[in-house]
């Protein structure tokens, strides 16, 4: 569900244009929102990335097996990468299912399995390379996630972009 100013930003435009795909100016709203949202979503996928980082110097924090120690310290820099990528991730998820670009959500998560399959299949599998290989995969996933959902958010009818899109106005009394 919308914030309310969102929403009144969002019911404003409709009544003063008729036109749904243009942006008057009452959605700067909105447009500072989206960007309060993206800064959390950064210093959270930063502070994820730093504590992850501290793994490889306290492996103890996760498991007291010595033996594993080596292992989690190999992959540490990957942990770090992919729950950076993650707190992004998740917040322009949130942005795009606030707007109710629901179906490019579902593609291009289907499409990022796939590709996320056919890499742990086609590389990890076949090349023994073991639990730094998931990993790998884990950091392409995020990767993929993120260039798309950006892509999304930013292209010139996107939401931050120089043509914004209308939101889909939710009314909570329905």
């Amino acid at each position: 569900m919308l914030p309310r100013h969102v929403r009144e930003d969002a019911a404003r435009a409709l009544s003063q244009n008729d036109a749904p795909t243009s942006m008057p100016e009452g959605f700067t709203a909105t447009r500072e929102f989206v960007k309060v949202l993206a800064l959390v979503g950064v210093v959270t996928g930063c502070m994820l990335g730093s504590v992850t980082a501290l793994v490889g110097y306290f492996p103890q924090w996760l498991t007291a097996d010595a033996a594993l120690y080596g292992i989690m310290s190999s992959f540490t820099p990957y942990m770090m990468a992919s729950l950076l990528m993650a707190g992004i991730c998740i917040f322009l998820d949130g942005v795009l299912q606030a707007v109710g670009d629901l179906h490019f959500l579902c593609q291009s998560q289907a499409l990022n399995v796939v590709a996320l399959w056919l890499f742990l299949y086609g590389f990890v599998t076949k090349s023994a390379v073991g639990i730094i290989g998931v990993w790998y995969g884990v950091v392409l996933f995020f990767f993929l996630r993120v260039a798309a959902n950006l892509a999304r958010v930013y292209r010139p009818a996107g939401l931050l972009g120089s043509k914004r899109l209308m939101p889909k106005v939710v009314d909570s009394n329905e």
